[in-house]
C-alpha cells in the first residue's frame, strides 16, 4: 500500500537580542564562582540608519514532512553553512567545536524525525563581536525549536531553554563560558541585572526604566566593531593570571559591586551615574588582563 507525504510546509520564525554593556563581566565565571552582571538586551540597526528596522538573531525554520530526516542550516555565511541527519545527531558522530551541531545534538530528535528541516539565520553582527551571538544563536535556536515542539509559546521552559544553551558549549564543546550571556538572549528583558549564587546556578531580573531614559540610551548607544575574537581564549588569557596568583581573585570583587551600582543608576534614572559605573568597569577589566580593553 502506498500512501503520499503530507508536503505541507510550517514555518516558525522569532528574532533574538544581543547583549552589549556588561558590568560586571567575567563574574559569570566558574572561578568566580559568584557574581553580579548588569546588561542590556537589544535589537541594533547600522549606524546611521534611522529609519530602518531593529533587528537582532532573526531565526527562520520551515518544515516539510520527508524519510530523510535531515536539517540543512544556511547561516547566510558560507562558512558557518550546515547540512547534517538525524542519525548523525544520535550516534554523536559530528565536528564538536561546530556551535550549530552541538546546538542540535541538545534538542530533542523526536520533533525533527521524519522531517526535512531548514533553518535560516541571519544577524546584523559578525560572530566574534563581544555582543554574545554564539550563546544569542544556541539559545535562539533551542528555544525555537522548543516552541516548535510544543505549538505554544508560553509552555517552554525558559530556565530549560538556558541550561541546555549553556551545556553546548560547556559540555559538547568542552570551551570556557560564562551564564549571562544565554540569560540575556533567551529571556531578553532590556535593561537587566543577573545574579549568580553559586556558578553556574544563575537568576535574571528586569531593570525598569522610564520612556524617557529608554529613548535616551536608544538615542546615544552605539556598539563599534573593530574585529573578531574569541572568547573562549580571552577566557584562557584571564584565567592563567588568575592560577598563577589567586590574589588576582580579588580584582573581581571591584567588577561585582560596579555591576549593582550601575543596575541601581538604571533602576533611578541616573544615566550619568550609569555611564561613570561604564568607564569604572573598563579600568576594573584592565586589572583582570590588560588585553581585555
Amino acid at each position: 500500500m502506498y500512501g503520499r507525504l503530507n508536503r505541507e510546509v510550517k514555518i516558525y520564525r522569532e528574532i533574538y537580542p544581543l547583549r552589549i554593556l556588561d558590568l560586571g563581566g567575567w563574574t559569570d565565571t566558574w572561578f568566580s564562582k559568584y557574581g553580579n552582571v548588569c546588561n542590556i538586551s537589544v535589537l541594533t540597526r547600522l549606524f546611521g540608519s534611522s529609519s530602518g528596522p531593529f533587528r537582532g538573531i532573526d531565526i527562520i525554520i520551515s518544515q516539510k514532512q520527508s524519510m530523510l530526516s535531515k536539517i540543512v542550516i544556511n547561516a547566510m555565511d558560507l562558512n558557518f553553512d550546515l547540512t547534517i541527519s538525524l542519525e548523525e545527531l544520535r550516534k554523536d558522530v559530528f565536528d564538536h567545536q561546530n556551535l550549530l551541531a552541538s546546538t542540535l545534538s541538545q534538542v530533542w530528535t523526536g520533533s525533527l524525525s521524519h522531517f526535512e528541516t531548514e533553518i535560516l539565520i541571519m544577524s546584523p553582527v559578525e560572530p566574534g563581536a563581544s555582543m554574545g551571538t554564539s550563546a544569542t544563536v544556541s539559545g535562539g535556536l533551542l528555544d525555537l525549536l522548543e516552541k516548535m515542539r510544543y505549538k505554544e509559546k508560553d509552555k517552554v521552559d525558559k530556565k530549560f531553554i538556558v541550561k541546555k544553551a549553556f551545556s553546548v558549549e560547556k559540555t559538547v564543546m568542552r570551551r570556557q563560558t560564562g551564564t549571562q550571556d544565554y540569560f540575556s538572549a533567551v529571556f531578553g528583558l532590556g535593561a537587566q541585572k543577573i545574579i549568580v549564587t553559586d556558578y553556574p546556578n544563575t537568576d535574571i531580573e528586569k531593570i525598569n526604566l522610564s520612556l524617557k531614559t529608554k529613548e535616551k540610551l536608544e538615542a546615544g548607544l552605539v556598539t563599534v566593531f573593530i574585529g573578531r575574537h574569541d572568547s573562549s581564549d580571552t577566557h584562557l588569557m584571564v584565567i592563567k593570571r588568575m592560577e598563577e596568583d589567586e590574589n588576582n581573585l580579588n580584582d573581581l570583587e571591584p567588577l561585582r559591586q560596579c555591576a549593582v551600582r550601575g543596575a541601581d543608576a538604571l533602576a533611578n534614572n541616573d544615566l550619568i551615574k550609569y555611564g561613570e559605573c561604564l568607564s569604572e568597569n573598563t579600568n576594573y577589566q584592565k586589572r583582570l588582563h590588560p588585553d581585555l580593553v
